[in-house]
Protein backbone atom coordinates (compact mmCIF):
# COMPACT_ATOMS: atom_id res chain seq x y z
CA UNK A 1 0.00 0.00 0.00
CA UNK A 2 2.76 2.41 0.96
CA UNK A 3 4.61 1.52 -2.26
CA UNK A 4 1.50 2.38 -4.30
CA UNK A 5 1.13 5.73 -2.56
CA UNK A 6 4.80 6.53 -3.15
CA UNK A 7 4.53 5.47 -6.83
CA UNK A 8 1.48 7.66 -7.50
CA UNK A 9 3.05 10.59 -5.61
CA UNK A 10 6.19 10.27 -7.73
CA UNK A 11 4.09 10.05 -10.94
CA UNK A 12 2.16 13.23 -10.02
CA UNK A 13 5.38 15.08 -9.28
CA UNK A 14 6.90 13.97 -12.61
CA UNK A 15 3.74 15.04 -14.52
CA UNK A 16 3.72 18.47 -12.85
CA UNK A 17 7.45 18.84 -13.50
CA UNK A 18 7.00 17.97 -17.19
CA UNK A 19 4.17 20.49 -17.57
CA UNK A 20 6.26 23.19 -15.92
CA UNK A 21 9.28 22.34 -18.09
CA UNK A 22 7.07 22.51 -21.19
CA UNK A 23 5.82 25.98 -20.21
CA UNK A 24 9.38 27.17 -19.58
CA UNK A 25 10.53 25.69 -22.91
CA UNK A 26 7.68 27.45 -24.73
CA UNK A 27 8.61 30.77 -23.12
CA UNK A 28 12.29 30.29 -24.01
CA UNK A 29 11.33 29.35 -27.60
CA UNK A 30 9.18 32.49 -27.88
CA UNK A 31 12.02 34.71 -26.67
CA UNK A 32 14.51 32.98 -28.95
CA UNK A 33 12.18 33.42 -31.92
CA UNK A 34 12.03 37.16 -31.24
CA UNK A 35 15.80 37.30 -31.03
CA UNK A 36 16.22 35.35 -34.26
CA UNK A 37 13.51 37.27 -36.13
CA UNK A 38 13.43 40.73 -34.50
CA UNK A 39 12.58 42.45 -37.77
CA UNK A 40 9.46 40.53 -38.84
CA UNK A 41 7.38 43.65 -38.18
CA UNK A 42 9.50 45.63 -40.62
CA UNK A 43 9.11 42.96 -43.29
CA UNK A 44 5.35 42.63 -42.73
CA UNK A 45 4.89 46.38 -43.03
CA UNK A 46 6.96 46.45 -46.24
CA UNK A 47 4.53 43.98 -47.82
CA UNK A 48 1.72 46.51 -47.30
CA UNK A 49 3.73 49.30 -48.97
CA UNK A 50 4.93 51.06 -45.82
CA UNK A 51 8.49 52.42 -46.11
CA UNK A 52 9.04 53.75 -42.57
CA UNK A 53 7.48 53.16 -39.17
CA UNK A 54 8.15 55.18 -36.03
CA UNK A 55 6.66 56.01 -32.64
CA UNK A 56 7.50 57.74 -29.39
CA UNK A 57 6.21 59.29 -26.19
CA UNK A 58 7.74 62.79 -26.28
CA UNK A 59 5.86 65.08 -25.72
CA UNK A 60 2.99 62.53 -25.87
CA UNK A 61 2.34 59.10 -27.34
CA UNK A 62 2.54 59.18 -31.14
CA UNK A 63 2.77 56.84 -34.12
CA UNK A 64 3.85 57.29 -37.75
CA UNK A 65 3.55 55.15 -40.88
CA UNK A 66 5.06 56.50 -44.08
CA UNK A 67 4.43 55.24 -47.62
CA UNK A 68 6.60 57.45 -49.82
CA UNK A 69 4.48 56.71 -52.91
CA UNK A 70 1.09 57.37 -51.34
CA UNK A 71 0.70 58.99 -47.95
CA UNK A 72 1.83 59.36 -44.38
CA UNK A 73 -0.38 58.74 -41.36
CA UNK A 74 0.52 60.44 -38.06
CA UNK A 75 -1.49 59.97 -34.88
CA UNK A 76 -1.10 61.26 -31.33
CA UNK A 77 -3.36 62.13 -28.41
CA UNK A 78 -4.64 65.28 -30.11
CA UNK A 79 -3.66 64.84 -33.76
CA UNK A 80 -4.78 62.55 -36.57
CA UNK A 81 -3.00 63.65 -39.72
CA UNK A 82 -2.83 62.27 -43.26
CA UNK A 83 -0.81 63.75 -46.09
CA UNK A 84 0.15 62.81 -49.64
CA UNK A 85 2.76 64.15 -52.09
CA UNK A 86 5.67 63.39 -49.75
CA UNK A 87 8.93 64.91 -50.91
CA UNK A 88 12.56 64.20 -50.09
CA UNK A 89 13.91 67.48 -48.73
CA UNK A 90 17.46 68.76 -49.27
CA UNK A 91 19.55 68.89 -46.09
CA UNK A 92 22.92 70.56 -45.65
CA UNK A 93 24.24 69.79 -42.17
CA UNK A 94 22.10 66.86 -41.04
CA UNK A 95 23.36 63.30 -40.69
CA UNK A 96 20.26 61.72 -42.13
CA UNK A 97 17.28 62.25 -44.40
CA UNK A 98 14.27 64.60 -44.30
CA UNK A 99 10.82 64.14 -45.79
CA UNK A 100 8.19 66.84 -46.02
CA UNK A 101 4.51 67.29 -46.91
CA UNK A 102 1.62 69.72 -46.48
CA UNK A 103 -1.20 68.80 -44.10
CA UNK A 104 -4.45 70.34 -42.86
CA UNK A 105 -2.61 71.55 -39.75
CA UNK A 106 0.37 72.98 -41.62
CA UNK A 107 3.66 71.65 -42.99
CA UNK A 108 5.14 68.47 -41.56
CA UNK A 109 8.83 67.50 -41.67
CA UNK A 110 10.08 64.04 -40.75
CA UNK A 111 13.78 63.84 -39.87
CA UNK A 112 15.35 60.37 -39.97
CA UNK A 113 18.76 60.56 -38.29
CA UNK A 114 21.56 58.08 -38.89
CA UNK A 115 21.93 57.77 -35.14
CA UNK A 116 21.08 54.98 -32.73
CA UNK A 117 17.86 55.51 -30.81
CA UNK A 118 18.18 54.89 -27.09
CA UNK A 119 14.56 54.04 -26.42
CA UNK A 120 14.23 50.82 -24.42
CA UNK A 121 11.84 47.96 -25.04
CA UNK A 122 12.77 46.84 -28.56
CA UNK A 123 14.35 43.44 -29.21
CA UNK A 124 17.69 43.88 -30.99
CA UNK A 125 16.92 47.56 -31.55
CA UNK A 126 14.08 46.95 -34.00
CA UNK A 127 13.38 50.68 -34.19
CA UNK A 128 16.97 51.87 -34.04
CA UNK A 129 16.98 55.27 -35.77
CA UNK A 130 16.31 58.55 -34.01
CA UNK A 131 13.24 60.24 -35.46
CA UNK A 132 11.83 63.76 -35.12
CA UNK A 133 8.47 64.84 -36.52
CA UNK A 134 8.08 68.62 -36.77
CA UNK A 135 4.84 70.52 -37.32
CA UNK A 136 4.55 74.19 -38.23
CA UNK A 137 8.25 74.98 -38.53
CA UNK A 138 9.33 73.21 -35.33
CA UNK A 139 6.67 74.67 -33.04
CA UNK A 140 5.57 71.12 -32.23
CA UNK A 141 8.34 68.50 -32.20
CA UNK A 142 7.62 64.82 -31.58
CA UNK A 143 10.65 62.69 -30.71
CA UNK A 144 11.01 58.93 -30.85
CA UNK A 145 12.43 55.94 -32.71
CA UNK A 146 11.81 54.35 -36.07
CA UNK A 147 13.25 52.39 -38.94
CA UNK A 148 12.84 51.68 -42.62
CA UNK A 149 11.08 48.50 -43.65
CA UNK A 150 12.68 46.02 -46.05
CA UNK A 151 12.31 42.64 -47.73
CA UNK A 152 14.72 40.12 -46.19
CA UNK A 153 14.93 38.18 -49.47
CA UNK A 154 17.28 40.85 -50.78
CA UNK A 155 20.04 39.24 -48.68
CA UNK A 156 21.40 37.11 -51.51
CA UNK A 157 23.98 36.90 -54.25
CA UNK A 158 22.55 38.25 -57.51
CA UNK A 159 23.89 37.93 -61.07
CA UNK A 160 22.95 40.26 -63.91
CA UNK A 161 20.63 38.52 -66.37
CA UNK A 162 18.87 41.22 -68.41
CA UNK A 163 19.06 44.94 -69.14
CA UNK A 164 15.42 45.62 -69.94
CA UNK A 165 14.61 42.77 -72.35
CA UNK A 166 18.17 42.22 -73.58
CA UNK A 167 19.71 38.99 -72.31
CA UNK A 168 23.23 39.59 -70.97
CA UNK A 169 25.86 37.17 -72.23
CA UNK A 170 28.97 36.26 -70.27
CA UNK A 171 31.32 36.86 -73.20
CA UNK A 172 30.06 40.46 -73.52
CA UNK A 173 32.01 41.34 -70.37
CA UNK A 174 35.76 41.15 -69.83
CA UNK A 175 35.73 38.52 -67.09
CA UNK A 176 32.13 37.38 -66.73
CA UNK A 177 28.71 38.71 -65.80
CA UNK A 178 28.39 41.50 -63.20
CA UNK A 179 26.97 40.50 -59.84
CA UNK A 180 25.89 41.94 -56.50
CA UNK A 181 25.72 40.45 -53.03
CA UNK A 182 23.56 42.38 -50.57
CA UNK A 183 24.53 42.20 -46.90
CA UNK A 184 21.91 43.91 -44.76
CA UNK A 185 23.75 43.10 -41.53
CA UNK A 186 26.79 45.11 -42.62
CA UNK A 187 24.81 47.54 -44.75
CA UNK A 188 27.01 46.83 -47.76
CA UNK A 189 26.92 45.56 -51.32
CA UNK A 190 29.82 43.41 -52.44
CA UNK A 191 30.02 42.73 -56.15
CA UNK A 192 31.80 42.40 -59.45
CA UNK A 193 31.52 44.73 -62.44
CA UNK A 194 32.66 42.30 -65.13
CA UNK A 195 36.32 43.16 -64.56
CA UNK A 196 37.04 44.04 -60.91
CA UNK A 197 35.58 43.56 -57.46
CA UNK A 198 33.38 46.45 -56.27
CA UNK A 199 31.58 47.45 -53.10
CA UNK A 200 29.27 50.15 -51.77
CA UNK A 201 27.41 51.07 -48.62
CA UNK A 202 23.68 50.46 -48.93
CA UNK A 203 20.56 51.38 -47.01
CA UNK A 204 17.28 49.73 -47.88
CA UNK A 205 14.45 52.24 -47.41
CA UNK A 206 11.26 50.28 -47.83
CA UNK A 207 10.85 49.86 -51.59
CA UNK A 208 14.13 51.64 -52.43
CA UNK A 209 17.86 51.07 -52.01
CA UNK A 210 20.30 53.91 -51.46
CA UNK A 211 23.75 53.11 -52.87
CA UNK A 212 26.83 55.12 -51.90
CA UNK A 213 29.42 55.81 -54.56
CA UNK A 214 30.69 52.44 -55.74
CA UNK A 215 34.29 51.60 -54.87
CA UNK A 216 36.31 49.66 -57.48
CA UNK A 217 39.55 47.91 -56.50
CA UNK A 218 41.01 48.46 -60.03
CA UNK A 219 43.35 45.48 -59.61
CA UNK A 220 42.94 44.48 -63.25
CA UNK A 221 42.91 46.76 -66.28
CA UNK A 222 40.26 45.59 -68.76
CA UNK A 223 39.78 47.17 -72.16
CA UNK A 224 36.10 46.17 -72.01
CA UNK A 225 34.59 48.52 -69.43
CA UNK A 226 30.92 47.74 -70.09
CA UNK A 227 30.14 46.55 -66.56
CA UNK A 228 32.13 49.33 -64.90
CA UNK A 229 30.26 51.97 -66.89
CA UNK A 230 26.96 50.25 -66.11
CA UNK A 231 27.52 50.44 -62.35
CA UNK A 232 29.11 53.90 -62.45
CA UNK A 233 26.39 55.49 -64.58
CA UNK A 234 23.27 53.74 -63.29
CA UNK A 235 23.90 52.51 -59.73
CA UNK A 236 26.68 54.47 -58.03
CA UNK A 237 25.33 57.10 -55.62
CA UNK A 238 21.73 56.45 -56.63
CA UNK A 239 18.46 55.88 -54.76
CA UNK A 240 16.76 53.12 -56.75
CA UNK A 241 13.39 51.45 -56.53
CA UNK A 242 13.60 47.66 -56.37
CA UNK A 243 11.28 44.68 -56.63
CA UNK A 244 11.74 41.02 -55.78
CA UNK A 245 9.73 38.70 -58.05
CA UNK A 246 10.33 34.97 -57.63
CA UNK A 247 14.12 34.54 -58.00
CA UNK A 248 14.64 37.95 -59.63
CA UNK A 249 15.88 41.26 -58.21
CA UNK A 250 14.81 44.19 -60.40
CA UNK A 251 16.46 47.60 -60.06
CA UNK A 252 14.73 50.53 -61.76
CA UNK A 253 17.45 52.91 -62.92
CA UNK A 254 17.73 56.16 -64.89
CA UNK A 255 15.97 56.44 -68.22
CA UNK A 256 13.29 53.90 -67.26
CA UNK A 257 15.82 51.08 -67.60
CA UNK A 258 15.59 47.87 -65.61
CA UNK A 259 18.56 45.88 -64.40
CA UNK A 260 17.30 42.37 -63.79
CA UNK A 261 19.41 40.10 -61.62
CA UNK A 262 18.78 36.43 -60.92
CA UNK A 263 19.53 34.43 -57.81
CA UNK A 264 22.00 31.82 -59.15
CA UNK A 265 21.41 28.25 -58.12
CA UNK A 266 24.16 26.61 -56.14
Amino acid sequence: MIRRILFFSFAILMFASCRQSKKISEKIAAVQNKLINPDSTLQDKQKTGIDLIANGSDPSEWNLELDLDKELVFTSNNLNVRASSIKLLPVADMNGVSYGATTDVGPIVINVFNEKCNKEGYVNNLLNKRIEVNFNDSINIFKGCGNYTYNSRINHRWMLEYIDTVKQLEWSYARGLPRMEMNMTEGKMFGFDGCNEVSAKIEVRGKRIKFSNIWNNKSINCSNKLGKQLYADLVSGQLLEYKLINDKLILYVAGDKRLIFKHPKK
